[in-house]
């Protein structure tokens, strides 16, 4: 039993100096679950072991709409989850009582504790958007289905925000390459995502959308759907309003419809991942993005982010965003 309970532990530890820092993100460690998890093996936080420690880290799960999913989630970086559990543990040993720092433990590291969270869990895949679009499909409004799975392979194809989009002009699109060119990069569009494209960029109405058409804003070569009444003032709307209705478009009519969690991050992510795969092949990039001190992997890595126009901090940023794609290794 610990000096003082976990509830308390923790606020306190986030009332610390030290704690402030991680204020911001103290949602990230599931607290609500950490203490079900505690009553379920009898012990404190402060009492487990490695191997507990990781029982409770392959069970945290992200709610939507009140059901729980099992995939592993982008909602969190587990690597930052990790570093303040790890500072917790520190503040226990300072304040409390000097105890082994569970934390610190190899098992809570690397290749192995991926394989250990993650071999259970559903993982973030282009099969996964696949199965989504056919589920967009089957239903009857397919300009809507058109609509949505254009907004998806956008992101996927390498857009990494909806304001990349909003911006898009015809001159920025090179239909020989089939490639929209924006400053610092060059995005290489599917031959799906090409077509949906300049399908919906040459329509002003929409086949059964009555009193609905799709305006351009301040000549954007991407159209939006918006009421026939509302078209002549659509240049009055600012840029944020325009982001927020592509992305509407994902969180009402895919992860609303279908209890999910796809969003612009994921698939942009995932489209960098797939990306690398086809580069370098699956086994080698979860090895680069697994690995502590590969000189090879940093420069493969750095390479090839630079070729697609993906932007990061640095390395070890950039492996953490894309680790939620790593599959667990097969014994």
């Amino acid at each position: 039993m610990g000096k003082v309970s976990t509830e308390k532990l923790l606020d306190r530890f986030f009332g610390s100096p030290e704690g402030a820092k991680y204020a911001s993100k103290r949602k990230l460690i599931r607290e609500e679950q950490l203490y079900e998890y505690e009553m379920e093996i009898g012990k404190e936080i402060v009492d487990m072991d490695a191997d507990e420690i990781i029982g409770f880290l392959s069970n945290m799960k992200t709610r939507r709409n009140s059901a729980e999913t099992n995939t592993v989630m982008n909602n969190y970086s587990l690597d930052q989850v990790l570093v303040i559990y790890r500072k917790v543990f520190d503040y226990y040993i300072e304040e409390f009582e000097v105890i082994k720092n569970p934390f610190r433990n190899p098992k809570l590291r690397g290749t192995e504790l991926y394989n250990r969270l993650y071999e259970n869990k559903e993982r973030f895949s282009w099969e996964m958007v696949e199965d989504i679009i056919c589920k967009l499909h089957s239903g009857d409004n397919q300009a809507r289905a058109d609509y949505i799975e254009l907004i998806m392979l956008l992101y996927y194809n390498g857009f990494e925000n909806a304001t990349e989009i909003v911006e898009m002009q015809e001159q920025d699109v090179n239909h020989k390459m089939k490639a929209v060119l924006l400053p610092g990069k060059t995005i290489h569009l599917s031959d799906r995502c090409y077509n949906l494209l300049t399908k919906f960029n040459s329509m002003t109405e929409l086949e059964g959308w009555r009193n609905f058409v799709l305006a351009s804003w301040h000549g954007s070569y991407f159209k939006f759907i918006v009421r026939a009444s509302k078209a002549d003032e659509i240049d009055e709307r600012p840029l944020k309003v325009m982001r927020e209705n592509i992305n509407v478009y994902l969180c009402k009519y895919v992860n609303n419809e279908y209890n999910t969690h796809i969003n612009y991050s994921n698939l942009y992510l995932l489209g960098f991942y797939d990306y690398l795969v086809g580069k370098f092949g699956e086994g080698r990039v979860n090895e680069m993005l697994l690995s502590n001190y590969d000189s090879e992997a940093v420069q493969q890595l750095q390479q090839a982010a630079r070729e697609y126009g993906f932007k990061y901090e640095n390395v070890s940023h950039l492996k953490r965003r894309l680790r939620m794609f790593v599959k667990p290794e097969e014994e």
